[in-house]
């Protein structure tokens, strides 16, 4: 300690050092990345953050009352994003960048009662006598219903409308608590079966397909069983995967000291190979290698490709001091350019500038948007030379779901949501209403398992702990039923391969390790499949909808034209500065719950600052629970910048104070500093 104040030095397996200063409270005043990139923080009374500035020289600044509330968040545009609290410090109304005010009343109880965003359409919420939801019911009639048993888990749910019922959900559990089966409507059941260690190893899909697991005594999965196809898994000694192998293709990958990919493999082996790890009697032959370079702190700056012992193809990003991506250069030609204001949007994207009416996009070239009184996109009109203009028109519940979409050449697309803000359904209407066109929507969790559409299914499978696809079946049945082992053979299988955070770019058939379709993908995610099928599939939890050309991102709605969501994250600005935008640099952030930026390898947060790992347990709350047991991960780095208090075991403890949900309190981290591992992570109400 020098003058009052501390400084903490930290070191990455890969040799980067990053350094914090602190004052003599124990408050962050500068933090410098591996890259030299500095971050400051200024603070007022009660040692309470009043301003950062970001290595791109943008400033937040930060309003408190006496009480210690957050007031206010002023954004480097000069937008506020304002709080105000009721007599006994309940959050009572916040007004957002745009100014659009959101109300909340409580009950007795304390729980909100009701939410009454600008739109001026109340939601009202009741519980039961343990506290748990049971209604939220909307003014315009529309509702959500759940019951619950005593252990508090949900056994039905319902949402519906003031004319009928839309979904139903029913769960049952098992003796140990897991979820054993769920029924949508009147369809047959999703079900599941699990090992003594409660470990799930079989799905019994509504459709008749089957998928098993298989599980090693640590608990790392060895195979998977799907349509009649064996995936095999290897693992590293810190659990990450690092071969998969289905058939005679087979992926490997190499990982960085800091644990990020390195490279990536896609190999034909001989028949005669079984297992992974055995070296082929016959040299394999190379579908496609890829690898990846990183700056110091982390972000992805080179990238190579090689496919079928072809030319080597080189992909080289350029970055601003943010770390978003200002050119994408391939073998020396700049093939896509960005500019960006000081909160992330996108302003020139080299052909086309773009203009804002504070945080919404209102013009992108020829290209118009209009917008409801919360901020949610409502319509799009594009002009066209000696043509009338293209005009699309967006409707919504009253949960901000975008259930309606008329595009230029009239046609009426609907969509419909279950109880847990999934969507069911999507179907075309004729002129008169009546359905012309229906796909239906199978989940496991917040994972899209299958689809239904007349007489073809297609089903998807996953890595575990992640939302990177693995597998896609499509089966085609007659309008006869068929016995169960004939639908296999009118079964189309394929192996995805993916890229650096999870977005498929090939289809490879697992039986001949043929190639049958690949992917050409802007930084975006706008794609275009070349072959003889595709994928709906795109950046994790990102689902494309030809009709619109939207990707469904499970809590809002993707424009990968504009890198924007139609509306506003949910969540307001607990995970990210700009509610609107997509993470801001996608070759390391991705988004699969359309609510909280998260890591290509699956855990919720950025590509963190921080060099620690997360226990297997904290992992695995975070993809159950985005908001990561009741705070984003995104806030980590945030918290481990803080002065740490050494246990008397040689660990340490962060602390943060905060608010959540208007009550004040702290938020709290451990860490093992001998295994680098945070073991700890929650949050504590009071002061």
């Amino acid at each position: 300690m020098v003058g009052g104040r501390s400084a903490r030095r930290a070191h990455s397996p890969d040799g980067a050092v990053e350094t914090w200063a602190y004052d003599g409270e124990g408050n962050l005043l500068v933090h410098t990345d591996a890259v030299g990139a500095t971050t400051l923080y200024e603070y007022g009374a009660f040692d309470l953050l009043a301003a950062r500035t970001d290595p791109d020289g943008s400033t937040t600044t930060y309003g408190w009352d006496t009480e210690r509330r957050l007031t206010s968040v002023t954004n480097s545009l000069g937008a506020t994003w304002s709080y105000r609290y009721d007599e006994v410090g309940r959050l009572a109304e916040e007004t957002d960048f745009i100014g659009a005010t959101t109300t909340y009343t409580y009950d007795t109880a304390g729980r909100v009662a009701s939410v009454t965003p600008a739109t001026g359409i109340t939601r009202r919420h009741t519980y039961d006598i343990l506290g748990s939801v049971t209604d939220i019911r909307a003014d315009t009639g529309e509702h959500l219903h759940y019951a619950h048993d005593l252990a508090g888990r949900v056994t039905t749910a319902v949402s519906g409308t003031r004319r009928r019922e839309v979904h139903s959900l029913t769960f049952t559990y098992g003796p140990t608590g897991q979820l054993v089966s769920e029924t949508v409507d009147d369809n047959p059941a999703l079900r599941f079966e699990y090992d003594a260690v409660g470990r799930r190893t079989t799905r019994h899909s509504p459709t008749g397909s089957d998928t098993s697991w298989q599980w090693d005594p640590t608990g790392h999965l060895l195979g998977l069983t799907t349509d009649g196809h064996h995936l095999a898994f290897g693992h590293d000694s810190v659990g990450r995967l690092t071969d998969w192998r289905v058939g005679e293709l087979a992926v490997r990958r190499n990982h960085t000291p800091r644990g990020q990919l390195a490279n990536q493999d896609v190999i034909a082996h001989p028949t005669s190979t079984l297992n992974l790890g055995l070296e082929p009697s016959v040299q394999p032959r190379a579908l496609r290698q890829d690898s990846y370079a990183y700056r110091p702190d982390g972000y992805l700056v080179d990238h190579t490709t090689q496919r079928d012992a072809s030319r080597v193809v080189r992909r080289s990003f350029d970055l601003d001091p943010a770390g978003r991506i200002t050119a994408v250069v391939q073998d020396g030609h700049a093939t896509e350019q960005y500019r960006y204001d000081p909160l992330g949007n996108i302003t020139d994207s080299g052909s086309d500038r773009r203009e804002y009416l504070g945080n919404l996009l209102v013009r992108d070239g020829r290209t118009r948007f209009h917008y409801d009184a919360v901020g949610r996109l409502i319509r799009k009109t594009t002009t066209r030379l000696s043509h009338a203009p293209d005009v699309w028109h967006y409707r919504y519940n009253a949960f901000d779901q975008l259930t309606d979409v008329t595009t230029p050449d009239g046609r009426h697309w609907q969509y419909t949501y279950d109880a847990l803000s999934r969507r069911a359904t999507k179907q075309r209407l004729d002129h008169d209403g009546t359905v012309a066109d229906l796909i239906r929507y199978t989940w496991d969790g917040t994972h899209l398992l299958e689809q239904s559409s007349g007489d073809t299914t297609t089903r998807w499978n996953y890595q575990h702990g992640s939302y990177t696809p693995l597998t896609q079946a499509v089966s085609r049945t007659s309008d006869i039923d068929r016995l169960w082992d004939q639908r296999a053979v009118d079964t189309e299988f394929y192996a995805i391969v993916t890229d650096l955070v999870g977005t498929p770019i090939e289809l490879v058939d697992p039986r001949t390790a043929d190639r049958v379709a690949d992917a050409t993908t802007d930084l975006w995610g706008n794609t275009i499949w070349h072959g003889a099928t595709d994928t709906p599939l795109r950046f994790p939890g990102q689902y494309h909808d030809p009709e619109t050309g939207l990707h469904y991102n499970l809590h809002r709605y993707y424009n990968p034209d504009t890198a924007r969501y139609l509306t506003q994250d949910p969540l307001g600005l607990a995970p990210s500065p700009n509610p609107n935008t997509y993470p801001h640099n996608p070759t390391g952030w991705t988004d699969p719950l359309g609510l909280v930026p998260a890591a290509c390898d699956g855990t919720n947060g950025k590509a963190f600052e921080h060099d620690y790992d997360y226990h297997p347990r904290i992992r695995a709350r975070g993809l159950e629970d985005p908001t990561g047991h009741n705070f984003p991960y995104s806030f980590d780095d945030e918290i481990l910048r803080r002065q740490p208090i050494v246990q008397n075991d040689g660990s340490l403890l962060y602390r943060a104070d905060g608010f959540l949900n208007g009550k004040p309190g702290y938020y709290e981290i451990a860490v093992n500093t001998d295994r680098n591992l945070i073991f700890h992570r929650t949050w504590r109400s009071g002061s």
